[in-house]
């Protein structure tokens, strides 16, 4: 049987209010072509539950030697489920295992934390399980 966490180990931090920037990537483009392109993750909150990331805004800052892309995402509501839709979608390679939330089941029913997916697709080396509401 397919077991899956139900959110993602995180270091303690405060729950996002609606209005915060949950995290921000920032990745630099440096104008000489033989330096690498970098790329920064900050992390300031964690969504509360049946949220998910969503980017907010998107901007370049154009700089004498590079240029920096930022992206800022929120937390925004997951919207309800359609009945054809997965509520999770899990992602396996032999080195990671990533959990992403897509919609909030409608009541009774819920997003299970573990079961059988409804449908699996190979990617690469690894395999995208979609899980049904249930």
């Amino acid at each position: 049987m397919l077991c899956f966490c139900e959110q993602v180990p995180a270091p303690k931090k405060r729950v996002c209010e609606d209005t915060d920037i949950a995290y921000v990537v920032e990745t630099t483009y440096p104008h000489i072509e033989t330096m690498r392109i970098g790329q920064n993750f900050r992390h300031f909150c964690t969504c509360p539950l049946n949220t998910k990331f969503e980017l907010k805004e998107y901007y370049t800052k154009n700089g004498p030697l590079a240029d920096i892309d930022i992206s800022e995402y929120t937390c925004a509501p997951l919207a309800a489920c359609k009945p054809e839709d997965s509520c999770k979608t899990v992602t396996e390679t032999p080195d990671s295992f990533i959990v992403e939330n897509n919609c909030a089941c409608p009541s009774p029913s819920k997003c299970p934390t573990s079961g059988k997916p409804s449908q699996e697709m190979p990617v690469g080396k690894g395999v995208v399980k979609f899980i049904p509401c249930q």
